[in-house]
């Protein structure tokens, strides 16, 4: 018997992480949506297209909840100028279009920064409008995560 392969991953495409707790009521629920950003745009879309953001504005990931977190990975620190360049795509036409944003009352921007929800740890927060599930909008936090190089 080798012990490693039965101690391997078995589903190593998920890439998302759901907690919850019914110890405390209402009960809470957190599901984090872990991308890989680079600079370019398709890295871009994946994180706030049909294969990340929207799967929460769709109601397919945390369909009864009203939020949830992005986290954005990059290589390092030295890689944070792609952040920027995603909250530029979050501006866009095309993004607006896509996850029906709720603009913030005080200033009408889409894109929330510095974070309200998450103040000291999240990079920026968006709300968007729902068509399904027990809440009319969900709100993002989303933060973002440097990799140091190995040594």
């Amino acid at each position: 018997m080798d012990l490693q392969s039965d101690l391997s991953p078995k589903n190593t495409h998920r890439t998302d992480i759901m907690y919850f707790s019914d110890r405390v009521q209402p009960r809470l629920s957190l599901t984090f949506e872990f991308k890989k950003l680079k600079d370019n745009s398709d890295s871009r879309k994946k994180y706030y297209g049909n294969a990340g953001m929207c799967r929460f504005v769709e109601a397919i990931y945390a369909k009864d909840d009203p939020f949830g977190i992005m986290v954005a990975i990059i290589e390092d620190d030295s890689q944070r100028a792609c952040v920027k360049h995603l909250k530029s795509a979050l501006r866009s036409d095309d993004a607006r279009a896509l996850l029906k944003y709720v603009p913030d009352p005080a200033t009408g921007l889409h894109v929330r920064e510095p974070s309200c929800e998450m103040p000291k740890l999240a990079e920026f927060d968006t709300q968007h409008h729902r068509d399904s599930g027990p809440f009319d909008t969900f709100m993002f936090c989303h933060l973002v995560l440097g990799f140091p190089d190995s040594p």
